[in-house]
């Protein structure tokens, strides 16, 4: 059984930056994949960087964060335009076994249910 947990973005990430945004396509037939509502699926991509706790050091990454609308979530930001993750969720895919000993799954997941700028926009 796959679970997901909420992420407090605030005191997880000191910056996310949003790379670009594309259509989740499925695997065997390449069509754009939905969710169980009917919505759309779509894979944004952000470059995280983290909050050091404990007296670790700050990581950066590259997340993968599927978000299902109707339209491209990250249409009209700019890549490079710090952003946030609205209800940012994270899971592990549970593993199985596959055919000739490989196993699928055993990592970790994001979703969430929308992207924002936190670019003020500019007024007329």
């Amino acid at each position: 059984m796959s679970v997901s947990v909420a992420v407090d973005t605030a005191n997880t990430f000191s910056v996310l930056i949003f790379m670009g945004s594309e259509p989740k396509a499925d695997f065997n037939t390449g069509e754009h994949q939905r969710n169980a509502a009917g919505l759309l699926k779509w894979g944004v991509t952000v470059a995280a960087q983290t909050i050091p706790v404990n007296g670790q050091r700050s990581t950066a990454e590259t997340l993968s964060v599927t978000i299902a609308a109707d339209s491209d979530p990250g249409a009209g930001l700019a890549p490079g335009t710090p952003v946030t993750l609205d209800d940012l969720r994270a899971g592990v895919m549970d593993p199985e076994q596959r055919g000739e000993g490989k196993i699928r799954g055993g990592r970790m997941y994001f979703g969430a249910s929308g992207v924002r700028s936190l670019v003020p926009a500019r007024s007329s």
